[in-house]
């Protein structure tokens, strides 16, 4: 099994990397130095509070497009190629398909935040002359949302066939994560116990944002970081489940 699942985590990662992804990286380090060049007449203490969350903002970003465009391309691509049949028809179970999908697309999707972060960690180190912990910090956080909004993907991926209609469920499903206190509340204040039940069902992506802690330079607790990764595992890996389950039904004609 664990050969099966390297095979196609290897295949996918490649592929997507042959898909001049990185490409993001450059071309975040030019938007950095752009807004930091617009706010050349700030304070420096500001200016540099305005890199980081911004940065930490565009980081974030640009990994959930990247991971709800390529799940949302998951079987699409393998569909148009026809490679999804001689895939499924070598002993490869579904299962093993999913899971070696996942991996590829996380995979890349800890390539780009690394790359991006490591840009934006060099670029504040220059001004404050040590590295800001709580930056990494958030970057980490980030990994952890793109291992989610990656789960996910492959999740709508297996119940909806259309690309389309699987990147706009993915990244509402992004946002409805992202705004899951605000949700609460309003279920509250409105007493609608559906919206309620969805704050329960949703990934609380908002606590696992740390974008204003590391404008601030607060680090949060190690306790915090560990709960964190084994809450993102086991909620991937909750999804990935449930894809399996669907996966499992679907005909390929």
């Amino acid at each position: 099994m664990v050969e099966r699942v390297l095979a196609v985590f290897r295949i996918t990662f490649l592929e997507l990397l042959r898909n001049k992804i990185l490409f993001v990286i450059p071309f975040f380090a030019v938007m950095v130095v752009s807004l930091s060049s617009f706010y050349g007449s700030v304070a420096v203490g500001d200016t540099l509070k305005i890199i980081k969350d911004f940065g930490i903002f565009s980081v974030s970003l640009f990994n959930v497009l990247f991971a709800v465009i390529a799940g949302a391309s998951l079987l699409h691509k393998e569909l148009a190629k026809k490679t999804i049949y001689n895939v499924l028809s070598k002993a490869v179970h579904r299962r093993e398909f999913l899971l070696g999908k996942f991996l590829g697309i996380s995979a890349v999707s800890i390539v780009l935040v690394v790359g991006m972060g490591s840009g934006l960690l060099l670029y504040v180190a220059f001004y404050e002359s040590k590295l800001s912990l709580p930056l990494v910090q958030a970057l980490f956080y980030v990994i952890l949302e793109g291992l989610i909004i990656s789960a996910a993907a492959i999740f709508f991926s297996s119940i909806v066939i259309t690309p389309l209609l699987i990147g706009l469920f993915t990244f509402f499903f992004f946002v409805a994560g992202r705004s899951a206190a605000a949700m609460v509340d309003f279920a509250k204040l409105i007493n609608a116990s559906a919206i309620e039940l969805c704050y329960w069902i949703i990934p609380h992506l908002d606590l696992l944002y740390a974008g204003n802690e590391a404008v601030f330079n607060i680090l949060r607790s190690g306790q915090n970081m560990i709960y964190s990764l084994i809450y993102a595992i086991s909620y991937s890996f909750v999804l990935l489940f449930l894809a399996t389950i669907f996966f499992e039904k679907r005909h390929f004609n």
